[in-house]
């Protein structure tokens, strides 16, 4: 009995010593609650991002003192400027002195957008001090997980000072676009003072231009000198007077109007060098007279240089006459890899975003007309169509929407795409002091085209393909779009895509630049071109919804909702490189099955020996698409959604656009389907459908020959 009872008593206490070393164990190791330090809010810190000269000239001791600043919102523009300059001088004093925009600094710089998710950045710290106590004895400890707490708070804090000096920087760079790139009317008193601050700010804030122009080279191979540039208006040319601000007097010695091809950095070169030989072929086709400038930035050989200069200049019977005003602009010697030797050499000044936004602003035209290897224009008159369009002319700028893909939303959002969506929105964009002061525009809060990237959470809304730009009007936007596509901050919410293209650099720049009321986009979004669908043939998902499919995408006018004014070349591109996969899938798009009567080989002789065959009918294969892959017979404008649309009383398509993966194999451009009818055909989204005329017809078919 005894020693039963001396027996549970041992088992009770190993038990109890058992539970006590348990709880022990656990109670080291499990994560301690989280510790309260003072936390920062970064988006609310925003709140007080304001201009410093702003700060100063709006401050007051209290409600009734005079501000000895306020007698500026009364004065000439000049005086404004004069007065701003002279204030910022003294932030950023001597020539070069400190600068505004540090390239190193913003290269070495990687934003942290995890801060947005605490719970997410601190686990990961824990996590990682928790990995790195494996084999030894070492535990997390109350003051490690503080440290962890004191380090979040601290990258809060370094996170939007990284965010205060970008909207400084941005916010300098628009006022100098007004004063010194947008201020005509000026006395020469007034432009001389401006002239030397213009001269020290540009270095600080677009430290990466080396103040040296391309280098021109026409298509025989003639090097213009050192500093020269081919003259179109000699008498906007000989009206210019030389000042001290490179970028002023770049954008005043910019003349005449002209046709800009950039060659881009990408995978694709070789079939960009192919394409452009076809474009120049087009553009004689369309008799075409403006100048073209080939850009690139040093890596176009020599033989490549003679494949265009071949395009150019071969004779070719269906064509008008050779074309000989052919340039390749070496861009180069613009970028300043003296100063900045390690930038120069990254890959965001060597990326097919930054060669384009140097392409807009350093070709020598006033008015380009920019064209990506891959477009085809179809307007018959580029001069009216384009440089003499009406909204053109108001804004300085005209630029083409993608197709509304609704495959370009973004439905899982990493940390921190919110956040700086409203950043650029809502605080990068002019402020209500610039409108008092500069009169700059703000950003209009209705305009659907960027509220369908900022409101929606759209990726792409720019089609880079063409794009019509004044440099005379609307060079501050470009500058500044040029700085944008740099920043790592800004990489997250438009990340690079398309080989490394995200064109989006372009219309930011301009509303950040607050040149205008809004950023000029053609009305219509990005339609498709070709040929119906046969109904047999149609996807199943489409009852009485017409269907259309290509590889490429149109511009429709807004002029009159019926002319197309360009296509992009991937169709014709899968057509050439994708070989038979593309090929077939394409006959078999556009087959169609037809019933035919024919002898019945076992009853010979016999009267009604006829019997039903079903052949395959591939007459509009041949007639159409082999005769050329892109023929044009019909236009289709699909609706434009925010997102799909279901019903389950009607078979009808729940998206505008339908991606039809592997058409065109796995390395081709990809094939779409559009649709005229977007979920019920009853109450759903109707898109329009457009039939070409003939003689449309011919002249698109000519042009899409000639390519």
């Amino acid at each position: 009995m005894v020693y039963n009872a001396l027996r549970r008593s041992r088992i009770l206490i190993l038990a109890l010593l058992i539970l006590i070393g348990y709880l022990t164990y656990h109670s080291k190791n499990r994560s301690p609650p989280p510790i309260q330090i003072s936390e920062f809010d970064i988006v609310g810190a925003r709140n007080s991002f304001i201009n410093p000269i702003y700060e100063k000239w709006n401050y007051k001791k209290n409600a009734k003192s005079i501000n000895k600043y306020e007698y500026l919102k009364d004065v000439p523009l000049e005086s404004v400027c004069t007065a701003y300059f002279d204030e910022l001088s003294k932030l950023y004093p001597g020539n070069p002195g400190p600068t505004i925009v540090d390239l190193e600094e913003i290269q070495g710089t990687k934003y942290d957008s995890t801060v947005f998710k605490k719970q997410k950045w601190v686990s990961a710290r824990r996590r990682n001090k928790i990995i790195s106590f494996r084999g030894s004895s070492g535990r997390m400890s109350q003051e490690d997980i503080i440290q962890i707490e004191l380090d979040y708070a601290k990258t809060c804090q370094t996170v939007s000072q990284q965010e205060r000096s970008v909207f400084n920087q941005f916010a300098h760079a628009r006022v100098f676009g007004k004063c010194i790139l947008g201020n005509q009317n000026r006395s020469s008193e007034q432009i001389q003072k401006l002239d030397v601050l213009g001269s020290k700010f540009e270095k600080k804030l677009y430290p990466w231009v080396s103040q040296e122009i391309p280098t021109f080279e026409s298509w025989s191979g003639e090097m213009l000198k050192k500093g020269k540039i081919p003259v179109l208006d000699n008498v906007k040319f000989d009206a210019y007077q030389e000042t001290q601000v490179f970028l002023k007097d770049w954008q005043s010695k910019s003349n005449g109007r002209g046709i800009v091809i950039p060659i881009l950095p990408t995978s694709s070169r070789s079939i960009q060098v192919e394409n452009i030989a076809r474009l120049i072929k087009v553009l004689r086709g369309l008799k075409n007279t403006f100048p073209i400038q080939i850009t690139h930035v040093g890596d176009l050989s020599d033989s490549e240089k003679k494949i265009i200069a071949t395009a150019a200049r071969t004779e070719v019977s269906r064509l008008p006459s050779s074309h000989k005003k052919v340039w390749f602009v070496d861009l180069t010697p613009v970028k300043n890899k003296i100063k900045h030797p390690l930038v120069a050499k990254s890959s965001a000044y060597n990326s097919a975003q930054f060669v384009l936004a140097l392409s807009t602003i350093f070709n020598s035209f006033e008015e380009s007309l920019v064209l990506l290897s891959s477009s085809i224009p179809l307007a018959e008159q580029l001069e009216k169509t384009f440089f003499e369009n009406k909204s053109y002319k108001e804004h300085g700028i005209l630029l083409f929407k993608r197709p509304s893909y609704y495959t370009s939303k973004i439905r899982r959002f990493k940390p921190g795409f919110h956040e700086l969506t409203n950043l650029i929105r809502q605080y990068m964009t002019p402020s209500q002091n610039d409108k008092d002061f500069f009169g700059l525009n703000l950003r209009n809060p209705e305009v659907e085209s960027s509220n369908r990237v900022y409101e929606e959470s759209f990726q792409n809304l720019l089609d880079p393909s063409v794009m019509v730009i004044n440099k005379t009007k609307v060079l501050s936007g470009l500058l500044m779009g040029a700085n944008f596509q740099l920043y790592d901050l800004f990489k997250l919410r438009f990340a690079p895509v398309e080989d490394d293209l995200n064109p989006e650099f372009v219309w930011i720049g301009q509303e950040l630049a607050g040149t205008n009321v809004k950023v000029n986009f053609n009305h219509n979004y990005g339609v498709i071109a070709g040929i119906l669908t046969p109904e047999e043939n149609k996807s199943p998902v489409a009852s009485s919804a017409i269907e259309l499919c290509s590889s490429s995408w149109a511009q429709l006018s807004d002029v009159d909702d019926y002319t197309l004014l360009y296509v992009t070349s991937h169709q014709l591109e899968n057509w050439i490189y994708e070989g038979m996969t593309f090929k077939e899938n394409l006959k078999g798009k556009y087959a169609m099955k037809k019933t035919e009567l024919v002898d019945n080989v076992f009853k010979p002789g016999e009267e009604n020996n006829k019997v039903e065959v079903i052949k395959e009918d591939t007459t509009m294969f041949q007639e159409k698409v082999v005769a050329n892959p892109l023929f044009i017979d019909t236009i289709l404008r699909p609706p434009i959604i925010k997102k799909p649309i279901y019903t389950s009383e009607f078979q009808e398509p729940n998206q505008a656009w339908l991606k039809q993966d592997k058409f065109a194999g796995f390395s081709g451009h990809q094939y779409y389907c559009a649709y005229d009818v977007v979920g019920s055909p009853v109450t759903g989204e109707r898109g329009l459908t457009i039939s070409v005329n003939d003689k449309l017809q011919a002249w698109y078919k000519y042009v899409l020959d000639v390519w």
